[in-house]
C-alpha cells in the first residue's frame, strides 16, 4: 500500500530536554510539501555533535527547541517528495546533509556551497518555518535537528540538504558516514590545513575526525604526522591511519608542554600544519602555538567549541604569515561528494576501519553513552533491519 501523500507512524529517538531524557517513541511524520522530501532512513552514524544537547553543555548549537529528534549523519531512500522538488525522485538513494546548497544565494553563486548562508540559517533554526512542524510525538509538536533528524525511521528534509547517490553498489549502512565525520576530518587536512608532500602535521583528538585527518595527511604524503590525545590506548589504532608520532599531555614530564614536545619532534621549529578536532580552547591554542613561523603554516580549528569561546593570538606570529582558520565538512562541496563515495568504494577510505559497532534504534542511548565514554569511533544505528544493498 502506497504511503505517498499520507502521514506515517514510525519509531524515532526523541530528546525531551537538554541532557535528556532520550527515549524511543512512536512519532507521526507528515507528508512532504513544497521543497521537502520524506526519506526512509536506512542508517545513521552517531556523531559527537549529536551529543552536545544530550550529555554535555546543552544547547551549544543554539537555542534548540524541545522535544526534537537528533541525528544528522544519515543515508536512506526517497519515499515521497513535495510538489516543488526537482533534485531527487522517489526511490533515489540519498545522503542527508547538515548543510545545504540552495543554488541561488551569493555564496552558492561563488561556488562555496558549504557556506550557503540560507542553509546555515535554516540548520540553526531546527524548524523550517515556511512549512508545518515535521513531527508529532504523543500529540506534541516535535522539532528537527539541523534540518535532518536522522534517528527516525522516516524523516523530512528539504531537497537542498540531500545528495543523490548515483553509484549502485554502495551499502547505505556504511556510506552514511560520508554525510559528516569522515569528510570533515579528511578535508580538514587536505582542504583546510592544506597538508603538502613532505610536511609535518600535528592533529589533536584521535576520534573519527582526527583519524580521518591523519588519513588525509597520509594521502598527501606528509613526512611526520603527530597525534595528540589524552588516551594512549588510541595510539596503536592511529598508526593504521598514517600517524607516526604520539603525545599524551597527561604523560609528559612536569616541566614539558604539548607545544614543547611538538617542537622537540621538529627540531625546535614547530609543524607546518595543525588540525584541532576537539572543541577545548586549550587544544586550539596549542594548535596555533605549535605552528612553524612561516607563511605556509596553517592551523585548522574544526572541533565544536562552546558558545562564545575565544583564544588569544600573538600578533607577531600572525605577522609572520601563519593562517588560523576553520571550516565545515572539510570544505567539501555537495558536488564533490561523488568523489568521496568513490574513494570509499575503492578502499582508499576504508569505512569499515571507522565503524566500531552497529546497533538497532532501541540501543540509541547505549550508543550515545559509548561515545561519551570514548569506547567507540563510530556506532551506526540501523533503522531498517531488512535492508540489503
Amino acid at each position: 500500500m502506497s504511503t505517498v501523500g499520507k502521514s506515517i507512524d514510525c519509531r524515532a529517538a526523541v530528546l525531551w530536554a537538554p541532557k535528556g531524557p532520550l527515549t524511543v517513541e512512536k512519532v507521526t511524520v507528515r507528508p512532504p510539501v513544497g521543497l521537502e522530501v520524506r526519506v526512509k532512513m536506512i542508517a545513521s552514524g552517531v556523531c559527537h555533535s549529536d551529543l552536545i544537547d544530550y550529555s554535555e553543555s546543552g544547547m551549544a548549537l543554539g537555542e534548540s527547541m524541545f522535544p526534537y529528534i537528533p541525528g544528522h549523519e544519515g543515508a536512506g531512500i526517497v519515499e515521497s517528495i513535495g510538489e516543488n522538488v526537482t533534485n531527487v525522485a522517489i526511490g533515489d538513494k540519498v545522503l542527508t546533509m547538515f548543510f545545504g546548497k540552495c543554488g541561488k544565494c551569493p555564496d552558492c553563486d561563488k561556488g562555496i556551497a558549504n557556506y550557503c548562508g540560507l542553509s546555515l540559517a535554516n540548520a540553526q533554526a531546527n524548524v523550517i518555518t515556511r512549512y508545518e512542524i515535521p513531527f508529532k510525538v504523543k500529540d506534541t509538536p516535535c522539532f528537527r535537528f539541523v534540518g535532518t533528524s536522522t534517528f527516525s525511521e522516516y524523516t523530512l528534509v528539504e531537497q537542498d540538504r540531500l545528495v543523490k547517490i548515483d553509484q549502485e553498489d554502495v551499502d547505505l549502512r556504511k556510506i552514511c558516514l560520508i554525510a559528516c565525520g569522515i569528510p570533515t576530518g579528511y578535508g580538514s587536512a587536505t582542504n583546510i590545513s592544506r597538508v603538502t608532500k613532505g610536511s609535518s602535521v600535528a592533529i589533536w583528538g584521535l576520534g573519527t575526525l582526527g583519524l580521518a585527518a591523519g588519513l588525509g595527511a597520509k594521502h598527501r604524503e606528509a613526512s611526520k604526522v603527530i597525534g595528540i590525545d589524552l588516551n594512549s590506548n588510541k595510539f596503536p589504532i592511529a598508526r593504521k591511519f598514517g600517524f607516526t608520532h604520539f603525545i599524551n599531555p597527561k604523560e609528559l614530564e612536569s616541566d614539558k608542554t604539548t607545544v614543547g614536545a611538538i617542537k622537540d619532534l621538529t627540531g625546535g621549529l614547530g609543524v607546518d600544519h595543525t588540525v584541532c578536532c576537539v572543541g577545548a580552547t586549550v587544544a586550539m591554542q596549542e594548535a596555533v602555538d605549535s605552528l612553524a613561523l612561516k607563511s605556509t603554516s596553517r592551523a585548522a580549528l574544526v572541533g565544536l567549541p562552546a558558545p562564545g569561546a575565544t583564544i588569544p593570538l600573538t600578533l607577531s606570529n600572525v605577522f609572520c604569515g601563519i593562517t588560523v582558520t576553520g571550516g565545515l565538512y572539510g570544505n567539501f562541496k555537495h558536488e564533490q561528494i561523488k568523489d568521496l563515495i568513490d574513494l570509499a568504494r575503492s578502499g582508499k577510505i576504508d569505512l569499515d576501519q571507522f565503524i566500531t559497532s552497529n546497533r538497532p534504534l532501541d540501543e540509541i542511548k547505549e550508543a550515545f553513552d559509548d561515545l561519551t565514554a570514548s569506547k567507540v569511533l563510530r556506532t551506526v544505528i540501523i533503522l531498517d533491519k531488512n535492508y540489503s544493498p
